[in-house]
């Protein structure tokens, strides 16, 4: 954990030796300049760091132009596999084909050209419902993790330890 005091240049300097940006849900990213915010985390991304956000954000996950949080689901659903999630992904793996997830936010696509979804809970159409979702940049690797961990199953954990892997690379 760093403080930044909504300072990129702190930002910058604090996550330069890092393998992994965790950015949670309900992060202020928007207290930081977005555009310098964004800047930084791409760089930091395209040289080979790992970046997951967790639940969703209002600012494009800083690379999925077209992008916007859309809504989010509590308390407790079943997602299954070849319906609404794809089974063969490294972030899926340890799991059947079903996994409960409590609460999780989904997020409108707008170009979902080399993004990689993992998971889409289908309750609001399939482009407003990506539930995880990755994308490669540079070097690095930006993952969406929908769930929020307000209340969380083993699945969720699972599926958050294989996203850490998948993410830095490991």
């Amino acid at each position: 954990e760093v403080y930044t005091d909504w300072n990129v240049s702190t930002l910058e300097e604090s996550i330069q030796d890092a393998d992994l940006l965790l950015i949670p849900y309900g992060h202020w990213t928007n207290n930081y300049d977005i555009e310098s915010f964004n800047n930084a985390i791409n760089n930091y991304a395209t040289n080979g760091g790992g970046k997951i956000y967790t639940g969703y954000n209002f600012n494009e996950y800083g690379v999925f132009d077209g992008s916007y949080a859309y809504s989010s689901w509590c308390c407790g659903t079943t997602a299954y596999d070849n319906s609404d999630f794809n089974g063969n992904h490294p972030i899926m793996e340890g799991l059947e084909n079903e996994v409960d997830i409590y609460g999780f936010g989904v997020s409108y696509l707008d170009n979902y050209t080399d993004v990689d979804t993992v998971m889409t809970v289908n309750y609001w159409g399939p482009d407003y419902s990506r539930t995880i979702f990755s994308k490669s940049i540079g070097s690095g690797q930006v993952t969406v993790f929908g769930p929020y961990f307000e209340g969380s199953y083993e699945d969720e954990a699972l599926m958050l330890a294989n996203a850490v892997e998948f993410t830095t690379g490991d």
